[in-house]
């Protein structure tokens, strides 16, 4: 997962996780590291004498999922309008497969 946030909270240096979750940094054994990422449980890392860990974050226990936003929009009411417009027929048949 791309853009997890990662801090040595001893020495407080942060990075970020490449396209596909990866990460290196810099770590003393007795560190910890905190990996921070919007929807998913925050994880520390208690670093041992190993040096490549496995790490699945978690989502918020209490996480609804999707959440639709709206902005922008007097009332949900003209949103649902704009959504609901009927198309003519001419726009119909220039629709292309």
């Amino acid at each position: 997962m791309p853009g997890i946030t990662i801090t040595n909270l001893r020495s407080e240096i942060k990075t970020e996780s490449d396209f596909d979750g990866n990460f290196s940094m810099k770590a003393k054994t007795g560190d910890t590291i905190n990996m921070k990422f919007i929807g998913m449980s925050d994880y520390d890392l208690f670093i041992n004498q190993s040096s490549v860990y496995k790490i699945e974050l978690d989502k918020y226990p209490n996480d609804c999922g999707e959440n639709l936003i709206y902005a922008g929009v007097p009332d949900f009411y003209e949103m649902n309008k704009c959504l609901r417009r009927k198309v003519k027929k001419e726009e119909r048949e220039n629709i292309k497969n």
